[in-house]
C-alpha cells in the first residue's frame, strides 16, 4: 500500500526589527607595552521584535555590556517580547606583547572610525532627507514605537499598531480567531484567551486534568483528549488494549493489568512404569511453549526442567526411579513470561512380582501361591472377591523368606469363581498387581427324599446347593437294572420321576453340575403304588338293579372290593374275584342315586378307589287334563308321581310347531300356561325330573278362544263417508262383521274378509254421529265386539285466490261454505315456518294479510269452524315482491378488478345479477350466489370508469336495480430490468402500461440509505444511472401516475459489476479492483465495512497503489499546526494535506499486511526518493512512534529521520521546530534549494 504526501515550503528566517548596538571600544594605553594584561570588550546586541501571540517567552532585553560588564542601554529603552542576540568580544592582550597590542589598537581605531561614519550617515539620512514620503509621520511614532530610516516607517511597540502607532493592538492579532475592539479580542467560538489563540479544552478536561493552551494535561490515572477515559492498570503491561479503564488482554494473558500468563489446565497422569511417567494436559494455542519440571518428593534441589513445544500436550518423563513419588510441575510460557504452575504428584511403579497360581481347591477354600519379586517388598495385599460380585475382601500376607509366598483363602462360597489380586507393598506404595482367578468345588445336595408316590410316578426333593450351578442330575434304577437320567433346572430343588412301573422299588441318585464339574452323588429309595381300576361304568340300570364294570389293574393283586352307598347313607360292600371285571348290584331302591367304589387289594396294600354313579329310574305323572281355557291362557293338572323328584317340566307346542317349556315345583300338580295365541290348539306334555334324570312324558290338548279386534278407530271421515280400521285378531278366523247405527236408530251391517282390517262406510248423512261395532267369526264361534264413534265433516270453503299483492300485503278471497258455522280462520305461513293466523266473520269471504316480508312466498289456509269442529282447509300461495339491494359500494379496486358489495335483500332469492358497463359501452353481466353480498369484477381495463348495476332475482321475478361507479387503477409498467451494467452504472428499461398516464416516478436507494426520486415523461421507457460505486446493489422501483393516482410499484435491483475486493483495505486493493486513475477513493480499515476512510491513491508512481498521506508542493497551506491537528489530519487530499496520525496508526497496525513507505523530493531541476521496506506508526500511548525497515533509493538515508515527528537527541546539523507544532521546518543548511516538493506515501507488499 502506498501513501504519498507532497510538502513544499520556502526556507526563510523571519526576523522583526534588528537593532545593532556596538559598545564604545576601550582605549589601550598609548605608550609602549604595558607590564600588565589589558582587556578590551566589544559588545554587539541584536534585538528581534516578536509578537506576544508567538509561542516564545522572551525576557526583557538585556543591556549591552560596558567594559566592566554593565549595560550600555538605558533602562527606559528596554522593550518587552524581544529576542536578543548579544555578542561580547573580549580581547585580552598578554603582558609585554607589543605586537599583539598594536594589532588591537589598530582594530579599535577602525571600529571607532566605522562608528563615526555611521553617526554621520544617520545625521544625513533624517526623515526629512531620506524619507520624503513620510513627512507627515512623527519621528516619535506617537511615543509607542521607533521610526526606522531603513523602512521609512514606525516599528510599533508591543500592544500598539497603526502607521504612527496610534492605536492599541490586540494580542497576536487575535490569532485570526476573533476581532479586535479597543485593544481587546472578542473571540469566535470555540476559541478563548486574551489572544483567542486556543480553543477551550474539551469538556473542561472532565475534571481529571488541567487545560494548557487548549490541550488537556490529564491527571495520572486518566487519558484521552478530554481526560474522560480512565487509564488501565499498568497500561495493560503491553499485553492488551485499554477501554474505559479496563484491560482487554491478548490471548494467553490474564489479570487486571494483563501481566499474568494464563495457567495450564488438566495436568494428569496417563501412564506410569517402573522408570517413566506419561503426563498430559489440555492444549493451548495461546502459549509460545510449555515448561515442564519434576523432582523426587522432598528433593527440590534435584529439579529438572524440560521445554515442551506448544504443539505438544503430552510428555513422557524417562529415567526415573522405581516406586518413587515425583512432583511434576507445568507452566505456560508466553513472551518469556511464565504462568503460575499446576502441580501433579505421581509415583513410578514397583517391580512386578512373578507368576501366581491356585494350588488346591475345596468347596469353601482356595490355596494361592506366587513367586516373590527381585526388588524389596515389605508385605503383600491379597484381595479376593466373586468374579461377578462387588464385595472384595483384603488380607495382609507377610513376604516369605522362600522364593515363593502362599496363602490359604477360607470361608468361600462353593462353586464360585473368584478374582484374586496380589499387590506388592513397600511402605504405603503399591506395586503393579498380579491378577488370577480360582474356582471352589460345587457342594452336594442334602436331605434327598421321595414323596407323592403314585403307581407310575415319584416326586424327589432335596435342599439346594449353595454353589452357582448349571443344573441338577437325577438318576433312577429299577430292581431289574433299568436306568434313566433326567436333568433338572438349577432353580428347582425337586422333580417328578415318570414312566415307572406300578408296585416296584427304585434306587434314586441326585447330584449338581456346572460345566464339566459335578458334585458328589446322594441316593434314596422309591416304591410305586398299586394301580387303580380304570373305566368304571354303570349300565343296565332298572328301578332296583345296576351292573358296574371296569378294566382290570396291571399289578398282581388278591381281589377287588365293590362298595355302593345311597344318597341317605345306606352302604353295602361285596368282594369280587381278581379274575372278574364286573358285578351286578341288587336290592336297590327306585329313584335313588347310588355312589359305587371299586379298588384292588394285595395283602394290606390297596390301590386308589375308582368310583361312579348308579341312579334308579323315576315314575311318570298320571291323569293329565286341560281346564279354564281363555284367548291366551290354559290350566293343566295331573296326579303327582311317587318318586322323590326335584320338579316337574311342562312343555306346550302349537300346531305350527311353536314350543315353550316351564318348570313346576315338585309340590304342585297343576299350572297355568300363559302367552298362548288365541284360537290355537296346543299339545301339552308333563314329566318329572330329578337332577338330569327324567320320567316318561304324559300329554293332552288345549285349544284357546278367538280374540276380539283391537284399536278400533274412525278415520278419513267426509261429509257422507267414514273409514273404520282395527288391529287384526291373532286367531285364525273366517271373517269380520261391521255394524253402524245412527243416533236416531238407523242401522247397517257389512261383512269384511278375514284378510282385511278396515272398511269404508258409505251413504252416511253429513254432520251425523254414528256408533260402529266390529267382531271376528269362525264357524259358530265369535269374538267379543269392539266399538267406536264416526261423526261426518263440515264442508270446506271453495275457490280460494290471492290478489293485490305488494312487498308486505296480500288480499285473500273465497266462496262461503254451505254449512252453518261460527267463523272462518285464515292462516298464512312463510317458507321458513313463520306463521300468522287471523279470524274472519262468518258473513265475510275475503281478508287482507299485512306485515308480510318482501320476496317471501306464503302458504295461505282458510277453513270454517263450528264449535270445536272444523272443515277441511283450503289453501293457496301468496308471494310478496322482492326488495332491491341497498348501500351498493365499490372497494378494493385494482387495474383490472373491482370488488362491489351491498347489503343483502331480505327476500329469499335465487341469485343476484351484476352488470358493469364501461364509458365506451362495453357491457358484461355476471350472476352472484344468493348467499353472497359482494363479488369481484374481473377482466376490467386499467384506468377506466365502469357503471355497475346490481339487482336480485328469484325465478323469473326481479327486484329494482341499484347502481354505483367503479374506476379501475392504473396498471404498473412491465418488464423493469437492468441492462448494460458496468462497474459504475447501468440502464433501466421497461414497457409502458396499457392505461393512459401522465408519466413515471423512478426511485432508487444508495447503499448509505440515501433515496433519490426522478420524474419521467409518459413517453420514457429507459433511464441511465452512472457514477455509482462498483460492486453495489441499488434497489429500484418504478410507478406510473395520472394526476394524483399512481399505479402499483414494480421493483428490481441494479447491481454494478462486483469488485475483487468489495471493501478494499488499501490503495493496492483499490487498484486491483480495476481502478487505474489516481484520485480520491474510499477504503475500509482492515476490510471492515463499518470503518470507511477516504484517501488519495497514487496509481502512477512506482507501479501505483500508494496511499498518499502527505503532499506539500505549493506552500499555500500553513503546516504550522497544533499537535491535536496533526493527530486528526488537515488540508485537502487533492491539494496540500496531512492525513493524520490516528489514521496512519489505524492503517499500519493491527493488520498482518506489511507496508513500505516512500518519500519523494523534487525541485525544479532535481528529484530523489527513499523507500523503506516496512512502515508502522504506533498508538497515541506510544506518542505515535515511527518504525521503518530497510532503506533503498536515491535520497539521503536519513531523509525520514529529518522528517520524523519528534526530535532525536544530539541533532544539530538539521534543526526542527518545536515538537508541539509538528510543522517540520528545515534549516537552509539541509536543503539548499529555495523550493522542495515533498511526497510521502506507503504501499502494502
Amino acid at each position: 500500500m502506498g501513501l504519498q504526501g507532497r510538502f513544499c515550503f520556502p526556507l526563510v528566517l523571519l526576523l522583526g526589527s534588528v537593532l545593532l548596538v556596538t559598545s564604545a571600544p576601550a582605549t589601550l594605553e598609548s605608550s609602549g607595552c604595558s607590564e600588565k594584561e589589558q582587556q578590551v570588550t566589544v559588545s554587539h546586541t541584536y534585538k528581534i521584535d516578536v509578537p506576544k501571540s508567538a509561542l516564545v517567552q522572551v525576557e526583557a532585553d538585556p543591556q549591552p555590556l560596558r567594559g566592566d560588564g554593565t549595560s550600555l542601554l538605558a533602562p527606559e529603552e528596554t522593550e518587552e517580547q524581544n529576542i536578543v542576540f548579544r555578542h561580547n568580544i573580549r580581547l585580552q592582550t598578554p603582558q609585554k606583547d607589543c605586537e599583539l597590542a598594536g594589532s588591537v589598537r589598530d582594530l579599535l581605531a577602525r571600529v571607532k572610525k566605522l562608528e563615526e561614519e555611521m553617526a554621520e550617515v544617520k545625521e544625513r539620512c533624517s526623515a526629512q532627507r531620506c524619507c520624503p514620503g513620510a513627512a507627515g509621520l512623527s519621528r516619535h511614532c506617537s511615543g509607542h514605537g521607533t521610526f526606522s530610516l531603513d523602512t521609512c516607517s514606525c516599528h510599533c511597540e508591543h500592544g500598539w499598531e497603526g502607521a504612527d502607532c496610534e492605536r492599541l493592538a490586540c494580542p497576536g492579532a487575535c490569532s485570526g480567531h476573533g476581532r479586535c475592539v479597543d485593544g481587546r479580542c472578542v473571540c469566535e467560538p470555540p476559541y478563548v484567551g486574551a489572544d483567542c489563540a486556543y480553543p477551550a479544552c474539551p469538556e473542561n478536561c472532565s475534571g481529571h486534568g488541567e487545560c494548557v493552551r487548549g490541550v488537556c494535561q490529564c491527571h495520572e490515572d486518566f487519558i484521552s483528549e478530554d481526560c474522560s477515559e480512565r487509564r488501565c492498570p499498568g497500561d495493560c503491561s503491553g499485553h492488551g488494549f485499554c477501554d474505559t479503564g479496563e484491560c482487554y488482554c491478548e490471548e494467553g494473558f490474564t489479570g487486571l493489568d494483563c501481566a499474568q500468563v494464563v495457567a495450564p489446565q488438566g495436568l494428569q497422569l496417563l501412564k506410569s512404569t517402573e522408570d517413566s511417567l506419561l503426563v498430559s494436559w489440555e492444549p493451548s494455542s495461546q502459549v509460545d511453549h510449555y515448561l515442564l519440571s519434576y523432582y523426587p518428593l522432598g528433593k527440590e534441589l534435584s529439579v529438572k526442567q524440560i521445554k515442551v513445544p506448544k504443539e505438544q500436550h503430552r510428555y513422557e518423563i524417562l529415567g526415573l526411579l522405581p516406586g518413587t513419588k515425583y512432583i511434576v510441575t507445568l507452566r505456560n510460557v508466553k513472551k518469556d513470561i511464565s504462568s503460575s504452575p499446576q502441580h501433579l504428584l505421581a509415583t513410578t511403579d514397583l517391580a512386578v512380582p512373578g507368576t501366581a497360581w491356585v494350588t488346591d481347591e475345596t468347596e469353601n477354600s482356595l490355596d494361592v501361591e506366587w513367586e516373590n519379586p527381585l526388588t524389596e517388598v515389605d508385605y503383600y495385599k491379597l484381595q479376593y472377591g466373586p468374579l461377578t460380585g462387588q464385595e472384595v475382601a483384603e488380607v495382609t500376607v507377610p513376604k516369605s523368606g522362600d522364593p515363593k509366598s502362599r496363602y490359604d483363602i477360607t470361608g468361600l462360597q462353593p462353586g464360585t469363581e473368584y478374582k484374586i489380586t496380589v499387590i506388592p507393598m513397600r511402605g504405603d506404595l503399591e506395586g503393579k498387581p498380579i491378577l488370577l482367578n480360582g474356582r471352589t468345588e460345587i457342594d452336594s445336595p442334602t436331605n434327598v427324599v421321595t414323596d407323592r408316590v403314585t403307581e407310575d410316578t415319584v416326586a424327589v426333593s432335596w435342599d439346594p446347593v449353595r454353589a452357582v450351578i448349571d443344573k441338577y442330575m437325577v438318576r433312577y434304577i429299577s430292581a431289574d437294572g433299568e436306568t434313566k437320567d433326567t436333568a433338572v433346572p438349577r432353580e428347582q430343588n425337586s422333580t417328578v420321576l415318570t414312566g415307572l412301573r406300578p408296585g416296584e422299588a427304585y434306587e434314586v441318585y441326585v447330584w449338581a453340575e456346572r460345566g464339566n464339574q459335578g458334585s458328589k452323588k446322594v441316593d434314596t429309595t422309591a416304591l410305586t403304588e398299586i394301580d387303580s381300576p380304570q373305566n368304571l361304568v354303570t349300565e343296565q340300570v332298572t328301578e332296583n338293579t345296576a351292573t358296574v364294570s371296569w378294566d382290570p389293574v396291571q399289578a398282581v393283586i388278591d381281589r377287588y372290593l365293590v362298595r355302593y352307598i345311597s344318597a341317605d347313607g345306606d352302604t353295602r360292600e361285596v368282594p369280587v374275584g381278581k379274575e372278574q371285571s364286573s358285578t351286578v348290584l341288587t336290592g336297590l331302591r327306585p329313584g335313588v342315586e347310588y355312589t359305587v367304589h371299586v379298588w384292588a387289594q394285595k395283602g394290606d396294600r390297596e390301590s386308589r378307589k375308582a368310583d361312579t354313579k348308579a341312579p334308579t329310574e323315576i315314575d311318570s305323572p298320571q291323569n293329565l287334563v286341560t281346564e279354564q281355557v281363555t284367548e291366551n291362557t290354559a290350566t293343566v293338572s295331573w296326579a303327582p308321581v311317587q318318586a322323590g323328584i326335584d320338579r316337574y317340566l311342562v312343555s306346550y307346542t302349537s300346531a305350527d310347531g311353536d314350543t315353550r317349556e316351564v318348570p313346576v315345583g315338585k309340590e304342585q300338580s297343576s299350572t297355568v300356561l300363559t302367552g298362548l295365541r288365541p284360537g290355537v290348539e296346543y299339545t301339552v306334555h308333563v314329566w318329572a325330573q330329578k337332577g338330569d334324570r327324567e320320567s316318561r312324558k304324559a300329554d293332552t290338548k288345549a285349544p284357546t278362544d278367538i280374540d276380539s279386534p283391537q284399536n278400533l278407530v274412525t278415520e278419513q271421515v267426509t261429509e257422507n263417508t267414514a273409514t273404520v280400521s282395527w288391529a287384526p285378531v291373532q286367531a285364525v278366523i273366517d271373517r269380520y262383521l261391521v255394524r253402524y247405527t245412527s243416533a236416531d236408530g238407523d242401522s247397517g251391517e257389512v261383512p269384511v274378509g278375514k284378510e282385511q282390517s278396515s272398511t269404508v262406510l258409505t251413504g252416511l248423512r253429513p254432520g251425523v254421529e254414528y256408533t260402529v261395532h266390529v267382531w271376528a267369526q269362525k264357524g259358530d264361534r265369535e269374538s267379543r265386539k269392539a266399538d267406536t264413534k264416526a261423526p261426518t265433516d263440515i264442508d270446506s270453503p271453495k275457490n280460494l285466490v290471492t290478489e293485490q299483492v305488494t312487498e308486505n300485503t296480500a288480499t285473500i278471497s273465497w266462496d262461503p261454505v254451505q254449512a252453518v258455522i261460527d267463523r272462518y280462520l285464515v292462516r298464512y305461513t312463510s317458507a321458513d315456518g313463520d306463521t300468522g293466523e287471523v279470524p274472519v266473520g262468518k258473513e265475510q269471504s275475503s281478508t287482507i294479510l299485512t306485515g308480510l316480508r318482501p320476496g317471501v312466498e306464503y302458504t295461505v289456509h282458510v277453513w270454517a269452524q263450528n264449535g270445536d269442529r272444523e272443515s277441511r282447509k283450503a289453501d293457496t300461495k301468496a308471494p310478496t315482491d322482492i326488495d332491491s339491494p341497498q348501500n351498493l359500494v365499490t372497494k378494493q379496486v385494482t387495474e383490472n378488478t373491482a370488488t362491489v358489495s351491498w347489503d343483502p335483500v331480505q327476500a329469499v332469492i335465487d341469485r343476484y345479477l351484476v352488470r358493469y358497463t364501461s364509458a365506451d359501452g362495453d357491457t358484461r353481466e355476471v350472476p352472484v350466489g344468493k348467499e353472497q353480498s359482494s363479488t369481484v369484477l374481473t377482466g376490467l381495463r386499467p384506468g377506466v370508469e365502469y357503471t355497475v348495476h346490481v339487482w336480485a332475482q328469484k325465478g323469473d321475478r326481479e327486484s329494482r336495480k341499484a347502481d354505483t361507479k367503479a374506476p379501475t387503477d392504473i396498471d404498473p409498467p412491465q418488464n423493469l430490468h437492468p441492462s448494460a451494467v458496468t462497474q459504475s452504472g447501468g440502464v433501466l428499461t421497461w414497457t409502458p402500461p396499457s392505461a393512459e398516464i401522465d408519466g413515471y416516478i423512478l426511485t432508487y436507494q444508495f447503499p448509505d440509505g440515501t433515496v433519490k426520486e426522478v420524474q419521467l415523461g409518459r413517453g420514457d421507457q429507459r433511464f441511465e444511472l452512472q457514477g455509482l460505486e462498483q460492486g453495489v446493489t441499488l434497489p429500484v422501483s418504478l410507478v406510473a401516475f395520472k394526476g394524483d393516482r399512481r399505479s402499483r410499484s414494480v421493483s428490481t435491483n441494479l447491481s454494478t459489476v462486483g469488485a475483487r475486493f468489495p471493501h478494499p483495505s488499501d490503495c493496492s486493493q483499490v487498484q486491483q479492483n480495476s481502478n487505474a486513475a489516481s484520485g480520491l477513493y474510499t477504503i475500509y480499515l482492515h476490510g471492515d465495512a463499518s470503518r470507511s476512510l477516504q484517501v488519495y491513491c497514487d496509481m502512477d508512481t512506482d507501479g501505483g497503489g500508494w496511499i498518499v498521506f502527505q503532499r506539500r508542493n505549493t506552500g499555500q497551506l500553513d503546516f504550522f499546526k497544533r499537535w491535536r491537528t496533526y493527530v486528526e489530519g488537515f488540508g485537502d487530499p487533492m491539494k496540500e494535506f496531512w492525513l493524520g496520525l490516528d489514521k496512519l496508526h489505524n492503517l499500519t497496525m493491527g493488520t498482518p499486511t506489511r507496508y513500505e513507505v516512500r518519500v519523494d523530493l523534487q525541485t525544479a531541476n532535481e528529484s530523489a526518493y527513499a523507500v523503506y521496506d516496512s512502515f508502522q506508526v504506533a498508538s497515541s500511548k506510544e506518542r505515535y512512534r515511527l518504525t521503518v525497515g530497510k532503506y533503498r533509493g536515491t535520497a539521503a538515508r536519513e531523509v525520514l529521520r529529518v522528517l520524523t515527528f519528534l526530535p532525536s537527541s544530539g541533532e544539530s546539523a538539521c534543526g526542527y521546530d518545536s515538537p508541539s507544532s509538528m510543522a517540520w521546518w528545515l534549516h537552509g543548511q539541509c536543503c539548499r534549494a529555495k523550493q522542495i516538493r515533498l511526497t510521502l506515501g506507503f504501499f502494502s507488499e
